[in-house]
C-alpha cells in the first residue's frame, strides 16, 4: 500500500511542477526514497510514463537512491526538463 500510495504522490507532484513551471518533457531526475521502499527505477519509469504521457517517455533517465528517511516520502534530488 504505501508504495502505491508514493507513486501516486511523486506523480501528483511532477504533474503539477510541469503545469506550474511549463515543462514540456522531463529527461532525467534523480529521486531519493526509503530503504524500505520497494520503488525502483523500472517501476517508477513505467508507472510515471503511464501516468504522464506527455513529460515523460522512453527518453526520461530516472535514478532511485535508498536512504534513511521516512517511509511513503520521496525527495527529489535532480531534475532536468525541456520547457515549452
Amino acid at each position: 500500500m504505501g508504495d502505491v500510495y508514493l507513486l501516486n504522490k511523486i506523480d501528483t507532484f511532477l504533474k503539477e511542477i510541469c503545469t506550474d513551471r511549463n515543462i514540456k518533457k522531463i529527461n532525467q531526475m534523480s529521486i531519493v526514497v526509503s530503504k524500505q521502499s520497494h520503488i525502483h527505477e523500472a517501476n517508477l519509469h513505467e508507472h510515471l510514463k503511464k501516468h504522464n504521457v506527455s513529460v515523460i517517455g522512453d527518453w526520461t533517465s530516472i535514478d532511485v537512491k535508498k536512504d534513511e528517511i521516512p517511509p511513503e516520502t520521496a525527495i527529489v534530488t535532480n531534475i532536468e526538463v525541456d520547457y515549452e
